[in-house]
């Protein structure tokens, strides 16, 4: 899935390599695995992003109590890490979701 120019939540950066995606990932200035995603839009809004089946599955995980690292535990093997930080980036950039930092 191609993305370009995942913003940054907040204009923040993690403050540690712990707590950012692997040293490799093109998203790990942006995805804080200890970040909290929370939905940024609305039932009525969700077709509207026409979203593939991953895409959906990782937004129906998204509830405002699991971090970005205990998401793509629950992911689990079925999802490639890297694939699952970029499909979060993506929801990100499309304003599906937000990043908030405990």
């Amino acid at each position: 899935m191609p993305r370009s120019n995942p913003r940054t939540p907040s204009g923040r950066q993690a403050g540690s390599e712990d707590d950012v995606a692997g040293p490799r990932s093109e998203v790990r200035p942006y995805l804080s695995l200890c970040a909290i995603p929370w939905l940024a839009i609305t039932a009525e809004g969700l077709p509207f992003l026409r979203l593939d089946a991953r895409a959906a599955y990782l937004l129906s995980l998204v509830d405002g109590r699991c971090t970005v690292e205990m998401i793509l535990d629950i992911c689990g093997p079925e999802v490639e890490r890297d694939g699952a930080l970029g499909i979060l980036a993506h929801l990100l950039q499309l304003g599906a979701i937000e990043l908030r930092h405990p």
